[in-house]
């Protein structure tokens, strides 16, 4: 597991810098979740998709990118990449946990991509 550090700041761009940068949920929500109403209902968004994902039991990554990572005041979306475990098998999934696994159900369950 990566030594979790405080997110670094964003480029003058407002991206944050390349690479990978680990980060609580929390972190993530505290620094992207508030400036908006739009950037408040995707971070509700976003702890409701890592909630589901975590009671899997299987989830060995929550990766966050695109715009909502970003200073832009309205992202469209919040992008996530969700790496499971070997073990986890999605055909075992059902109600909220089968969501995440399908874009398609996603985008109907909330109006947009997640």
């Amino acid at each position: 597991m990566y030594g979790l550090v405080a997110l670094p700041s964003l480029t003058e761009d407002g991206e944050l810098p390349l690479g990978v940068h680990a980060a609580s949920l929390r972190e993530v929500l505290e620094q992207f979740g508030v400036e908006s109403a739009r950037r408040k209902a995707l971070a509700l968004r976003l702890a409701r998709v890592y909630r589901v994902a975590q009671a899997t039991g299987h989830l060995a990554r929550f990766v966050v990118f695109g715009s909502f990572v970003t200073d832009k005041l309205d992202p469209q979306d919040v992008d996530v990449f969700l790496v499971m475990a070997a073990t986890f098998d999605a055909s075992r999934l059902r109600g909220d946990a089968s969501l995440p696994r399908r874009h398609t159900s996603a985008r109907a369950c909330s109006g947009s991509a997640i």
